[in-house]
């Protein structure tokens, strides 16, 4: 999956990485990030074969931007080996709650 909302250099600064020995890393954290928002967006969706999202360079799509960005944090941040250091609650929970607050007006509605 090419990336579209986020590029290396990016996502770098947003971690404050100043060097190239975790480029490799970054990028697969880069694009499981931008996989997660696009099915988390897209779920459900069944008429549709390309996602139709907020255009990268638009206020829309600057959102979807910051929401990658934070899961992209979370990823490298929180490997799975922490989740009992914070008084017993996964960081992932907080972290997704935060990703689906800036999400949540972009992904469709349920149908009952």
């Amino acid at each position: 999956m090419a990336t579209m909302y986020v590029t290396l250099s990016l996502t770098k600064t947003h971690l404050r990485i100043t060097d190239a020995d975790h480029d490799a890393d970054v990028t697969s954290k880069m694009e499981q990030a931008e996989a997660m928002i696009v099915e988390y967006l897209t779920s459900g969706r069944t008429r549709w074969e390309v996602p139709d999202l907020p255009d990268p360079t638009t206020p829309n799509g600057l959102i979807v931007q910051a929401a990658i960005l934070d899961l992209i944090a979370g990823l490298y941040e929180h490997r799975g080996d922490d989740y009992g250091t914070f008084g017993g609650t996964e960081p992932d929970a907080k972290l997704w709650e935060a990703v689906i607050r800036k999400l949540r007006r972009f992904r469709d509605p349920a149908i009952a």
